[in-house]
């Protein structure tokens, strides 16, 4: 951080502290004015302060930090004036905007010092129009406006001049200090290198004669190891380098032999993998085999079983069908069942009609009887009469005995019709009585075929429930057949993969086989010393 940014860092505190100081001081203004909007203007004396202290926050000594914190101190200055409205200390207290003024000239940055005197300008402007009485006591004037800007802008011009003297000096002096430590720096290299030229002399011989000896010591390094990588390229991990190397190099032969180590390990490891791989290449290649003719033999077994299923299918479908049509049978049935019962119920009422007009039919043929019986007593007394008056009454004697035949004739007649009408009225009571047995029989047999047509629906479900439940069986054993199928195919391709895999086994031991890895009479690479 540069000397401008620490005095600005030290002005950014106060300047905060100050904002907090004016809101203490225009509550105590407030208070000493005695005005009713003390209050407000305290609350909004301590938003400035806080929008200030927020931004200060973010960014210590920032352009938005310097020209916000500005403006806030014109805005408080504001609020202050107004808390003294209508007292003699109001006038006075316009001499704190310009003492803000020459404060915010410690942020060294005219646009601090632009963003306060244009604050204070426009509060001037509009509330001398607006409310003259936040501004000025009494009358306050154009005038007085205008000599107040005068003064702010030349307050204004002088800090801006001021401080862009200031920052020019920093600026000049942070170069100054730049360029001398550069200098510096400068000096001490030479001085270090002609000190180092003088050792680079007395450290060339030396290092030729190390260098001499080096070049040896490496050359017998390199045609050692320029050996043992001939041999290994000929596939041969017997030739290890046993003869020590120079000091620096030691590591060099170290490595090269601790990575045929491995390598020989490494190669044995493989050997024995591979016979471990052709050993289980057989055995899988035996057990895809027979899980190749098992797979077969259950495909063959789960196609004849898809085949009698869905055999079975089919028949309880037709099944289901003709319980169908016997459910509708029964149903059709019972419809006629009921509409014969109600056939004899309207015979049995109707028979009982017959009846009752049978006994009507026996009661007139009695009232008749009795008329016949009245006519042939009263014909017997017109007799009687016609014969006690002789000759005079013969003709009356003769109708008479006529309307005693008649009467009798009529009488017989009743009779007969009565008689008639009796058995009439047995046989309708063993009409009604057989009638009636039919209903009751009619009745049962609507029963029945009421339990039939449950039965015959039940079984009809039952059977549709089994046509679904074979249909839903016949598609299981269908994916079973096709999943049997297609294990079968991935068997078989799997087999092909063992057969491939068994191969890639013997080429791998093929090449692994060509390495020459024992211990016994093994060869041993030495430099000449």
């Amino acid at each position: 951080m540069d000397q401008l940014e620490q005095f600005r860092l030290k002005v950014s505190y106060g300047a905060t502290r100050l904002l907090w100081a004016n809101v203490v001081v225009i509550m105590a203004g407030g208070y000493l004015a005695q005005h009713a909007v003390s209050l407000l203007l305290s609350g909004l004396a301590a938003v400035a302060a806080l929008i200030g202290t927020g931004v200060w926050w973010g960014d210590r000594t920032g352009a938005t930090t310097r020209i916000v914190n500005s403006v806030a101190l014109a805005v408080q200055v504001a609020l202050l004036v107004s808390s003294f409205a209508d007292t003699p200390y109001q006038i006075d207290m316009h001499m704190y905007f310009f003492a803000t003024l020459a404060i915010t000239a410690g942020w060294v940055d005219w646009r601090a010092i632009l963003a306060n005197a244009t604050t204070v300008a426009v509060h001037h402007l509009v509330l001398n129009f607006a409310l003259p009485a936040a501004v000025f006591p009494g009358d306050p004037g154009m005038a007085r406006v205008l000599l107040h800007a005068v003064i702010l802008v030349a307050q204004s011009t002088v800090l801006i001049v001021i401080t862009s003297a200031i920052a020019r000096a920093f600026m000049e002096a942070e170069k100054a200090s730049s360029d001398a430590y550069a200098a510096a720096r400068e000096i001490g290299a030479q001085s270090e290198a002609l000190h180092a030229t003088t050792r680079a002399e007395e450290a060339r011989a030396e290092a030729d004669r190390i260098k001499a000896e080096n070049d040896a010591q490496i050359e017998l390094a390199v045609t050692a190891i320029g050996k043992g990588l001939d041999a290994l390229a000929e596939s041969d991990l017997t030739r290890s380098i046993d003869e020590p190397f120079a000091p620096a190099l030691e590591r060099l032969r170290q490595d090269y032999n601790r990575t045929l180590s491995r390598m020989r390990a490494t190669i044995q490891e493989l050997k024995e993998r591979a016979m471990g791989i052709r050993t289980s290449t057989a055995e899988i290649r035996s057990a895809s085999e027979n899980l190749s003719k098992r797979t077969e033999r259950q495909a063959a077994s789960v196609e004849q079983t898809a085949t009698a299923l869905e055999q079975i299918t089919t028949t309880v479908t037709v099944s289901n069908e003709r319980a169908q049509q016997a459910g509708k049978l029964v149903s059709d049935a019972r419809a006629s069942a009921e509409q014969s019962g109600s056939v004899v119920t309207a015979a049995i009422t109707a028979m009982d009609e017959i009846e009752k007009s049978s006994h009507s039919i026996s009661a007139i043929i009695g009232v008749i009887d009795s008329i016949a019986f009245q006519t042939n007593l009263l014909a017997l007394n017109a007799g009687v009469e016609a014969a006690r008056a002789g000759e005079a009454g013969k003709g009356f004697a003769v109708v008479a005995t006529e309307v005693r035949e008649l009467a009798q004739r009529s009488a017989n007649a009743a009779r007969e019709i009565k008689d008639l009408i009796g058995r009439s009225d047995q046989r309708v009571q063993q009409g009604v009585e057989l009638v009636s047995r039919a209903g009751s029989a009619l009745q049962s047999i609507a029963d029945q075929v009421t339990q039939i047509d449950t039965l015959v629906g039940a079984i009809a479900d039952a059977s549709r429930e089994q046509a679904a439940g074979l249909r839903e069986i016949n598609d299981a054993i269908g994916q079973i057949d096709q999943a049997t199928q297609h294990n079968a195919a991935m068997v078989e391709e799997a087999n092909a993969a063992t057969f491939g895999l068994a191969r890639e086994a013997e080429a791998l031991d093929a090449i692994i086989q060509r390495f020459r890895d024992s211990d016994a009479s093994r060869p041993q690479l030495r430099h000449a010393s």
